[in-house]
């Protein structure tokens, strides 16, 4: 339907609107053989190309192999011999004891440690800014008079906040409660204006508060209580702020924050929500939590995406405990080296049995896949549909526990390396960035199984597309296939022809139309291309009648009568009309084969991956496995040389002689690595029957009396120079290399 137009100087910029638009349609002459365009239902392989066979049968192997691969790994964990963890234990518990006394001595001094038991949650936003959400999963509902309480003790004052979101996606706040460089401050009801609620003084000790929020939905506000630690009286009571409809039972994206903008510190501690029956706390002690790490993924809590580093969040028994600090880090670095001889082992067991778990949900999606492929009976596919769903769902919660553990592991060891160690920054963030990753996938997992246990929806194999097409594609290919219509059996031929005979029928095979050449043999060109028609369209049979042919068969040399070759030199010397065989240029991809082949190590193995062109030098598989692609770098070195395929049209290969072409038979590391395989490959005890074989094995037929002695008077004089036989079977086995012979198919 889209409009089309002239070009002038064929670039699309510059249209030529006087003459006009094309309509779209096919050639005239052809018009009556155009099928009409239909709907077509597209089968279940076209629109889900997961359920084919061969990328079910990948996805398969994938995953048996990553579970070999940790079964291997568990076995070389469990092979060690046993570890004495007496000395470590020992060590732990004395850096424990020193600990201990250093929070003692600093909190007596001052010094801010855990607001309740021994842990509180430590947000530090010193450069950055860190943002903590719970969605509050489970919660049924946000009665009238639900409490939100905390205690939050400021050790940076500039702005910390407590935020209900009203869309996290869009960056939007419903309620907000800030502590903001000695003011507390909230929106009026009704509202987002700001207004300040009271005022504290930092430096006068003024900086551990317990909050109070209670709900008031029908009037979508909250009350506000706030009192100072070791106050009796409120510094805020029952003030109210805006609630803004806040509901996170009703609106996805509402969780609760703690945000932490850059230049602020504070503590978290005893969280608690009350909704009705249902309660939710969070104390932030082990074992839940432990000591040093973020709170990511435990009960409910992820990171809020405008999060930005290096700020931090992380479960701490030393917090703002500054002069403890070098104590926590000796008794965290002997944690890591104890935990790291302990969770090996579990990491390598829980790591099959997530592989396991992960292996059984692909088998299982299979199973469901094929049922719905070969239409089985509605209630095979929902039991199957039904399987499949729940065992994706243990993989992806087992996955995540595994990945979890392991990045606590990996984790505690990158912590505790010295800190001039190079590499612990790098370390620690990448098994940060995992925790958090796996965290995420966990609790959107977690959630699918508490909301919706039993579906019929699992994750498909692959991306899924429309199960109906237009049928224009269809109607086209099916134009372009008519037996009565001849353009394509035409330059199929011409193709073919040409790819054997080296020259095409019709020279300009980009174009066989009336603005193209004209063919060489118009009867030859039809003929071939009725007997490729009526023959089910057969290209295999097309190469066979070509290949077997005597045209095929004649040589390139002046052979026949000498009158008979005078004359086809004076009528035809290019020889148009094909009264010999045209020589040909091998292929780059060719050369390079050949060189492989002939040095024995050629890898035939049919199918694969696409290989990076940068080791088509260093590897043996076929040519036609590297990456081509048109931008610079897009070919293989070796192949720049030969005149490379393009990318951009696919019509005739450019055939040139450079010097350059020398230099890479001679000089390039495929042919240095090649010639020694191949003069390896080559029999003959004395030096001419070496050459006669080498001629044979490279060239593909005999040496001539005047090659084999030119051939002779070289291997004389490299014997002379190397004094090593070896060598000079290398050296002439490269030169035979960079023989015309070698790179023209006669």
């Amino acid at each position: 339907d889209a409009v089309t137009f002239f070009y002038s100087g064929g670039d699309e910029r510059n249209k030529d609107k006087q003459r006009g638009t094309i309509a779209p349609g096919v050639p005239r002459f052809l018009e009556e053989v155009f099928p009409p365009i239909e709907p077509v239902t597209l089968p279940m392989e076209g629109w889900y190309p997961g359920s084919r066979r061969n990328i079910q049968q990948a996805e398969l192997i994938e995953h048996r192999n990553a579970v070999a691969a940790a079964r291997s790994t568990l076995a070389a964990v469990l092979a060690r011999p046993a570890r004495d963890a007496s000395a470590l234990e020992k060590r732990l518990a004395a850096t424990r004891k020193r600990l201990d006394e250093a929070v003692a001595k600093a909190v007596a001094a001052g010094e801010a440690g855990a607001l309740v038991g021994k842990q509180s949650l430590f947000i530090d936003a010193t450069t950055g800014r860190r943002i903590v959400q719970n969605t509050l999963p489970g919660l049924k509902a946000i009665p009238q008079g639900t409490t939100l309480s905390f205690q939050l003790k400021l050790l940076a004052d500039n702005n910390a906040n407590f935020q209900l979101a009203k869309d996290t996606q869009k960056g939007l706040t419903a309620l907000f409660l800030g502590f903001v460089r000695g003011k507390i401050r909230g929106y009026h009801p009704g509202g987002y204006s700001e207004f300040t609620l009271a005022s504290y003084d930092l430096a006068a000790g003024q900086s551990h508060f317990h909050v109070k929020l209670v709900f008031e939905p029908a009037a979508d506000r909250v009350l506000v209580t706030i009192r100072l630690d070791g106050q009796e009286a409120d510094l805020v009571s029952a003030v109210p702020i805006a609630l803004n409809g806040w509901n996170p039972t009703k609106h996805p994206n509402q969780p609760f924050t703690f945000d932490c903008r850059t230049g602020s510190k504070y503590l978290v501690d005893e969280v608690k929500l009350v909704a009705g029956d249902q309660v939710f706390s969070w104390g932030f002690e082990s074992p839940a939590f432990r000591d040093g790490a973020d709170v990511v993924g435990i009960q409910g809590w992820t990171i809020h995406p405008q999060s930005q580093p290096a700020a931090l969040s992380v479960v701490s028994m030393i917090a703002g405990c500054e002069s403890a600090r070098d104590a926590y880090t000796v008794y965290k670095q002997a944690e890591a080296a104890l935990e790291s001889g302990r969770l090996d082992e579990q990491v390598a067991r829980d790591g099959l049995a997530a592989r396991l778990l992960k292996l059984e949900s692909v088998e299982a999606t299979v199973l469901a896949d094929n049922a719905k492929r070969d239409n089985s009976d509605a209630a095979t596919i929902k039991a199957l549909s039904l399987a499949a769903y729940k065992k994706q769902l243990e993989a992806e919660i087992a996955m995540a526990d595994w990945e979890l553990l392991e990045a606590r592991w990996q984790g505690g060891i990158a912590t505790a390396l010295p800190e001039d160690d190079k590499q612990k920054a790098t370390r620690v963030k990448k098994y940060e960035t995992q925790r958090a990753n796996a965290a995420k996938r966990k609790t959107a997992a977690t959630a699918r199984q508490g909301k919706t246990p039993e579906s019929t929806e699992y994750a498909k194999l692959s991306r899924v597309s429309s199960n109906t097409s237009t049928g224009r594609r269809s109607s086209l290919a099916r134009w372009i296939g008519n037996d009565r219509n001849p353009l394509t059996a035409r330059v199929a031929v011409n193709h073919i022809w040409m790819r054997h005979f080296h020259v095409p029928l019709v020279s300009s095979v980009y174009d066989l139309g009336r603005n193209g050449k004209k063919p060489t043999h118009p009867q030859l060109l039809d003929w071939l291309a009725v007997e490729l028609v009526e023959h089910d369209w057969s290209m295999k049979r097309l190469h066979r009648l070509m290949v077997t042919s005597r045209a095929y068969q004649m040589s390139d040399q002046l052979a026949g009568p000498k009158a008979a070759m005078a004359h086809n030199m004076a009528s035809d010397k290019d020889n148009i009309w094909g009264w010999r065989r045209h020589r040909g240029r091998m292929e780059a991809e060719v050369i390079r084969d050949s060189v492989l082949r002939l040095a024995g190590r050629l890898d035939t193995t049919v199918g694969g991956q696409v290989l990076l062109n940068t080791t088509a030098l260093s590897t043996g598989r076929r040519g036609m496995y590297y990456e081509l692609y048109p931008e610079a770098g897009g070919n293989t070195a070796f192949a720049e040389v030969f005149d490379p395929p393009d990318p951009g049209e696919c019509f005739r290969r450019s055939s040139t002689v450079v010097p350059q072409q020398a230099l890479a038979l001679i000089n390039s590391q495929l042919v240095q690595l090649a010639t020694k395989g191949a003069a390896q490959q080559v029999t003959g005890t004395t030096p001419e029957a070496f050459i006669k074989q080498a001629f044979l094995h490279v060239l593909s037929r005999p040496a001539s009396a005047e090659e084999v002695e030119a051939c002779q008077a070289f291997w004389t004089q490299q014997m002379a120079e190397t004094k090593s036989v070896e060598r000079v079977r290398e050296s002439l086995v490269r030169v035979l290399f960079n023989h015309n012979d070698f790179v023209t198919i006669r």
